[in-house]
């Protein structure tokens, strides 16, 4: 059941104007309405296919679709781009669902109005994958790689179908394919080295080279050398920065060494000078107060030679002497 609710013009010009323009809800609204007033418009059943499956609308093209294919409103019959078109969004829609059934006979009848849709192909090989039909699933997917050989998808798959029917060697080759189509393609790594394991081979896992493939050339093994050499070249270069970095900051610890040194020498020869002096200075100030110094350390009284009193001698002239006589005036 459609439920809408945008006022949109009924006609096919608007609805594939909001479908190139991504505008989906819009646009599956407006190819609905064109349809309700015209049942037979291909284009727009094509169009509401294609703007359901952008929504991610796998139920309503699936219960839609279908049921207007039953009362012949989509005349398979016509076998047209539209018709091609319808069966398409069916089928990939029934595989989104996870019916895969379903996607195989939309698919299966799709393919034989247009059989050159790479993408029906592979989707149809994924369908039968799934039902387990390996064989039939290798047909789909060789079909589609026959039709778009580049594509590292489908070229994939097809290893896929190989591994699936214990084709390894198979396998292996179709895998180095898809990554040779993209050497970004991290599945279809994945899928080499687990392939190489099941052949008992060195998986290399984490080497993206072409070199250890199968079907490596001998450009294959020049290109890897010639990396390894570059890589060679560049750890050599970054280890004589290293080096260069090493020996400069060595340099420069011994400089600083140096330094210290010097300035320990110098405080201890300035240390020394002082000391040198102040041994000088307390020399030149002992001199200047010790005495003169002779024979022994003691100094020699003098004599005296005073007379004494009764050892005075008589004034030889006592009336000059100033001296009163006894009994005298």
């Amino acid at each position: 059941m459609f439920l809408f609710t945008l006022p949109l013009r009924a006609d096919i010009v608007s609805a594939r104007t909001a479908l190139q323009q991504s505008r989906f809800a819009e646009a599956a609204e407006a190819y609905h309405t064109v349809i309700r007033s015209q049942p037979k418009n291909m284009e727009a059943f094509v169009g509401l296919s294609h703007a359901l499956y952008a929504l991610a609308r796998y139920d309503d093209i699936i219960n839609y679709f279908p049921e207007e294919i039953r009362k012949g409103t989509i005349d398979l019959n016509l076998r047209s781009p539209e018709v091609m078109a319808i069966l398409k969004n069916i089928g990939f829609a029934c595989y989104r669902s996870g019916q895969s059934k379903k996607a195989i006979v939309a698919l299966s009848i799709a393919v034989k109005i247009h059989d050159d849709d790479a993408a029906v192909y592979s989707t149809l090989g994924l369908a039968y994958l799934n039902t387990g039909s390996f064989r039939l699933a290798e047909i789909a997917f060789q079909t589609a790689v026959n039709l778009e050989p580049s594509s590292p998808y489908y070229v994939n798959n097809l290893g896929a179908a190989y591994l699936e029917q214990s084709m390894y060697r198979e396998a292996l080759l179709a895998f180095e394919r898809s990554v040779r189509n993209d050497r970004s393609f991290q599945n279809g790594w994945g899928n080499i080295w687990l392939c190489r394991e099941k052949l008992g081979l060195p998986s290399y896992r984490g080497e993206y080279w072409f070199s250890y493939f199968l079907t490596a050339t001998m450009e294959d093994k020049l290109a890897h050398q010639r990396y390894l050499d570059d890589e060679r070249k560049k750890q050599e270069s970054v280890l004589a920065v290293k080096r260069q970095q090493e020996r400069q900051q060595e340099d420069a610890r011994l400089a600083a060494e140096r330094e210290r040194l010097r300035q320990e020498e110098e405080a201890l020869e300035a240390r020394r000078l002082l000391e040198e002096q102040q041994r000088n200075a307390a020399k030149e100030t002992g001199a200047d107060k010790q005495e003169p110094q002779g024979g022994d350390a003691h100094t020699a009284a003098p004599i005296d030679t005073t007379p004494q009193g009764h050892d005075l001698p008589a004034a030889e002239n006592p009336g000059e002497s100033g001296a009163l006589s006894p009994g005298g005036e």
